[in-house]
């Protein structure tokens, strides 16, 4: 009769081994797929707020004002409500519409404001870097049709901008996954010929 014969230590550990060396592979790759979903749905939800901000357009002739966004909502639905963003938003500048955005975890929106619409291109290029572009962006979009954004600070959870004047990157950027899933960079989506995922 033949006895049972259990594992070896040397067997168990090989085991172990090649659960360890599995578990390296996947995690990195399941937490690349969360933000790849993320991103996902972040420009989702640019699309359907591009779409309400058009609709208040044809409506009102004009955008809603940057500390408005809840006009899309109220009292006519524009959209249903105003979409929360799956990434920790940071703003801290100090500003009613940054602390709105911080605390109830939204996008933020930054409409027209004065007459930038009758403003020369050099008012409206500065309008559009401290928003997250460049100098080599700029030279492919018609500024002149530049008249809100939408922003996300993205999977590294750093308002660009902020991050730029506080001296810490030489300028924003625009959310790139090819620089590595989670890297600098914030979501934005301008109304018409720039954005994150638009034109590109």
């Amino acid at each position: 009769m033949l006895k049972d014969k259990g594992f070896t230590l040397i067997e168990l550990l090989i085991v172990v081994a090649i659960i360890a060396i599995l578990a390296a592979i996947a995690i990195p790759n399941f937490l690349q797929a969360q933000v790849r979903s993320k991103v996902s749905r972040t420009l989702s939800d640019f699309r359907s707020i591009n779409t309400g901000l058009e609709s208040y357009y044809v409506d009102n002739n004009d955008y809603p004002a940057t500390r408005a966004p809840q006009t899309l909502s109220t009292p006519i639905s524009y959209l249903s409500s105003f979409p929360r963003s799956p990434w920790n938003e940071f703003y801290p500048w100090g500003l009613s519409p940054l602390e709105f955005t911080t605390i109830n975890k939204t996008y933020l929106y930054v409409g027209t404001w004065g007459s930038i619409g009758d403003n020369p291109n050099d008012i409206r290029r500065d309008y559009f870097y401290y928003a997250g572009g460049t100098i080599l962006d700029a030279a492919l979009v018609d500024l002149q049709r530049i008249r809100w954004e939408i922003k996300s600070v993205g999977p590294d959870s750093k308002d660009d901008v902020y991050e730029r004047n506080s001296g810490k990157i030489p300028w924003p950027y625009l959310y790139d996954p090819t620089n590595g899933t989670v890297s600098p960079g914030d979501l934005v989506w301008f109304n018409d010929g720039y954005g994150t995922g638009k034109n590109r």
